[in-house]
């Protein structure tokens, strides 16, 4: 499980990182999903 969920926060952190390079506006929507996200495991 380790593995699996530090894999899928490194793909999600990256995907945060894209977005907010060509979306800056954008970030908080990101950051509130991926809290909803992370809460929901």
């Amino acid at each position: 499980k380790l593995s699996s969920v530090h894999s899928f926060a490194i793909a999600t952190l990256t995907m945060i990182i894209a977005l907010f390079a060509v979306y800056p506006d954008l970030i908080l929507n990101s950051t509130t999903l991926l809290a909803l996200t992370l809460y929901g495991y």
